[in-house]
């Protein structure tokens, strides 16, 4: 499990560069993880394949880069740091990030004054959707992602940014986080998860 890390908790500033943590042995052993600090390092990611970096068990880390520009990069195994997206004025910063089925990677940027959802594969970075409100997402099978509103409202799209459902579920709390349990006793169900009052909803 690895962690990403806002400097702010430890006296620091948001944007200051510092390690992502990595959480061994069900929690008893945590760690720095990485050779050097990487700037803002918010948002993470396993790339377990290999199918963004080219590099199986590396880590996306993402965030701000100073400038009103984001940028991802990547913690290989042997711990070295390698630029994924270099500093972009085309998102701000990066507030998840998620792999799908086909090995593409989606993040969301949610401070631009635009809310938008990115994706990335062989070298290429592709606007997917774009909404003027604050949303949170989260990938699905059979290519679907799924974003919440803050109006309480989930809908579905393609992975090419096409609206399937405008209203997949609605009546939920403003921009609830999402998850997909795609086996288990909640196979194939979405989860949405209230912040404010902590109640989970399927």
């Amino acid at each position: 499990l690895f962690a990403g890390r806002d400097n702010f908790w430890s006296g620091g500033t948001n944007d200051a560069a510092v390690k992502i943590h990595q959480i061994t042995n069900r929690g008893a052993i945590v760690r720095e993880y990485g050779n050097t600090s990487i700037q803002d390092p918010d948002a993470v990611a396993v790339d377990a394949t290999g199918s963004v970096t080219g590099v199986p068990g590396a880590v996306l880390v993402a965030g701000v880069r100073g400038g009103g520009q984001g940028g991802i990069s990547a913690i290989y195994p042997n711990g070295s740091i390698h630029v994924l997206v270099p500093a972009s004025t085309d998102f701000a910063d990066v507030d998840r990030m998620q792999i799908d089925e086909s090995g593409r990677l989606f993040f969301s940027d949610t401070d631009s004054g635009t809310a938008k959802l990115f994706s990335f594969s062989n070298g290429i970075l592709t606007p997917i959707i774009s909404l003027p409100i604050d949303f949170r997402f989260t990938l699905m099978s059979n290519s679907r992602i799924a974003i919440s509103l803050t109006d309480g409202t989930i809908r579905l799209y393609s992975s090419d940014g096409t609206m399937i459902n405008a209203a997949f579920a609605s009546g939920l709390p403003s921009a609830a986080a999402l998850a997909y349990s795609s086996s288990g006793a909640w196979a194939d169900s979405l989860l949405a998860l209230a912040s404010d009052t902590d109640e989970l909803f399927r």
